[in-house]
């Protein structure tokens, strides 16, 4: 079997003659497209060479946000800011920001998936906030970051 990235030729792997199917030796690159062509020998000699295979691209799900850290902006705002974690190898579709009051779950907001903050108005007096990041891409969903810093209004 022959690995190409691209139409760079880049491993070629050796199986008996009754294989039908092949795990790659190595793991493959995120988001990278491969293709692979197979050639038989026997005693006779090599076959021609197979016609490239379809493209396969590896993916994962998108590693949780880090760095989520929120601060008041004004008597009932906060900003919620994040780093944005690896997307897998395909391409983020939406994040998701929830917002947890006294440490149970109070709500959600989508964010574009290019998104590093949130800006959140109507914070209540007497209410401890945090806060947390998911991501999604074609895979499905990261796991949910770390929780944020509490923040709470105090007027």
């Amino acid at each position: 079997m022959r690995t190409y990235r691209g139409t760079a030729l880049i491993a070629t792997t050796s199986v008996s003659g009754s294989a039908t199917s092949l795990t790659t030796p190595a793991l493959l690159d995120l988001g990278v497209a491969y293709k692979f062509t197979v050639q038989a020998r026997n005693a006779l000699g090599l076959s021609s060479v197979s016609s490239f295979s379809n493209t396969v691209t590896r993916m994962i799900l998108p590693s949780a946000a880090t760095n989520v850290a929120a601060v008041i902006k004004s008597t009932n705002k906060a900003k919620i800011t994040w780093t944005i974690g690896s997307n897998g190898g395909s391409a983020l579709l939406r994040q998701v920001v929830n917002v947890y009051a006294n440490g149970e779950f109070l709500d959600s907001f989508e964010v574009g998936a290019a998104s590093k903050s949130l800006v959140l108005e109507g914070l209540q007096l007497g209410v401890t906030y945090t806060f947390s990041v998911w991501a999604q891409n074609s895979v499905g969903w990261s796991l949910e970051s770390a929780i944020s810093n509490p923040i709470a209004r105090i007027r």
